[in-house]
């Protein structure tokens, strides 16, 4: 009669001959190793007329099962269960990538692309203060003169000083600005020219966003525009949970921290989030209510660009606007 070895790990109970062949096993989920799992309990009665050892340790006893202290024989399983392991984790990475490969969807494009372009508004804010900061030692009178920041930059690559103050109809020698030498107001300029890059990123940008959009959520498109519509991806997470969401809280992203306040302190709940940027809410007197109405034809849209149904944002906007009026 040939020896036969009894061993449990965490895929379960196996049988093993003496030429180290699986002769038998019971897969299993892991469960208290001190005591005989049934899966051990019932391989141990199908080869107990066996000459059957145990490989491991344990504290109850089952009939008379030998215990194996045979080193060598312990090493070859042990290799074999490596050696499945490794397999079972190359695998298990396969599958990973190529399920992060197939998760990179339209909106998870459409995500990066308006968070591209906030931080491109971030920087290009913080170079045009400090442009107009630089610009104003050389000419602040026209600095003050025009708030836009993008307008601001274009004139003062376009005009020299003279022009500048024809422009604002000042004279020269009325001016607070002092002469600077070429080599500074060629820094100032380069400075200026750098700034009107990232403009023209961002109008890029801009237009590879509603590109985007308009193939894959047309009616979010529609309604709720370009930079709320992303933003509103952009909070979510993606169009699916965007798409569960009811309308209550579509109308609230983008107020998550007045909401905690709320909830935490008792302060006056929020009625609108990123939905305050919207023409219809911003030119409405109840703004509140506006939000309410809005974010219920946005949660129908998106429900419409998520099963692939047919284009309806220009009726759904349409239809917000009348309500309000």
């Amino acid at each position: 009669m040939s020896d036969m070895y009894l061993i449990t790990n965490f895929k379960g109970t196996f049988v093993f001959d003496e030429e180290f062949k699986v002769v038998d096993k019971i897969e299993y989920e892991a469960q208290d190793s001190s005591i005989w799992t049934k899966e051990e309990k019932k391989l141990i009665a199908k080869y107990e007329n066996d000459n059957l050892f145990y490989v491991g340790h344990k504290q109850e006893k089952f009939k008379d099962v030998k215990i194996s202290k045979d080193s060598k024989k312990l090493k070859n399983m042990a290799e074999y269960f490596v050696k499945d392991i490794k397999d079972f984790f190359e695998e298990n990475l396969k599958l990973t990538k190529q399920k992060v490969k197939a998760s990179v969807q339209d909106d998870s494009l459409i995500i990066q692309a308006i968070r591209n372009i906030e931080e491109i508004n971030k920087v290009a804010n913080m170079l045009s203060k400090r442009l107009r900061e630089w610009y104003e030692l050389y000419l602040p009178e026209f600095s003050k003169s025009i708030e836009d920041h993008e307008a601001f930059v274009r004139l003062i690559l376009e005009n020299d000083k003279d022009k500048l103050l024809k422009d604002i109809k000042l004279k020269k020698e009325e001016t607070m600005g002092a002469e600077l030498a070429a080599k500074d107001i060629k820094a100032i300029m380069n400075l200026a020219k750098e700034v009107t890059i990232m403009y023209k990123l961002r109008e890029e940008q801009e237009k590879y966003l509603e590109a985007k959009m308009k193939k894959y959520c047309p009616n979010l498109l529609a309604i709720a525009g370009t930079t709320i519509g992303a933003n509103l991806l952009s909070h979510a997470g993606d169009l699916r949970r965007l798409m569960l969401m009811p309308a209550s809280t579509v109308q609230l992203l983008g107020a998550e921290k007045a909401l905690f306040r709320h909830l935490r302190t008792g302060a006056r709940p929020p009625k609108y989030g990123v939905l305050i940027n919207h023409p219809i809410v911003a030119s409405a007197q109840a703004k509140g209510k506006a939000a309410r109405k809005l974010a219920d034809k946005i949660t129908i849209a998106i429900k419409i660009d998520y099963f692939k149904g047919e284009f309806i944002g220009d009726k759904l906007r349409e239809q917000v606007e009348a309500q309000l009026k």
